[in-house]
């Protein structure tokens, strides 16, 4: 027996609150959609950053329900090239939920 690891069987896994599907369309021009299934009621927040790690967008939305959600982004104010985005979602107990993507705008 290895000493130190724990294991976690299937019916103790938590899968998270929510399903990011990503956006559309991607790569875009000037706005984009990113879509995500939350499974239960919960705040989300949206941040996008650009590739040297400074965020250059973030909204928040409490209390989103169940279902499949979507957050529009206007990227008209920066410049071409790979953006990565995260949304961060925390439940009603606390608990935070992370998912990210890359995007492109493409100019």
């Amino acid at each position: 027996m290895i000493t130190g690891v724990t294991t976690t069987s299937f019916d103790q896994w938590d899968p998270g609150i929510f399903d990011l599907s990503g956006n559309y369309p991607n790569p875009f021009d000037q706005k984009t959609t990113v879509e995500f299934e939350l499974h239960q009621q919960a705040k989300v927040t949206l941040s996008v950053y650009n590739f040297v790690g400074q965020r250059v967008f973030e909204v928040t939305e409490s209390g989103l329900s169940p279902g499949m959600q979507a957050l529009n982004f206007d990227a008209s104010n920066l410049s071409s090239g790979i953006y990565l985005y995260k949304i961060n979602a925390t439940s009603r107990s606390g608990k935070n939920y992370v998912g990210s993507k890359k995007m492109i705008i493409a100019r």
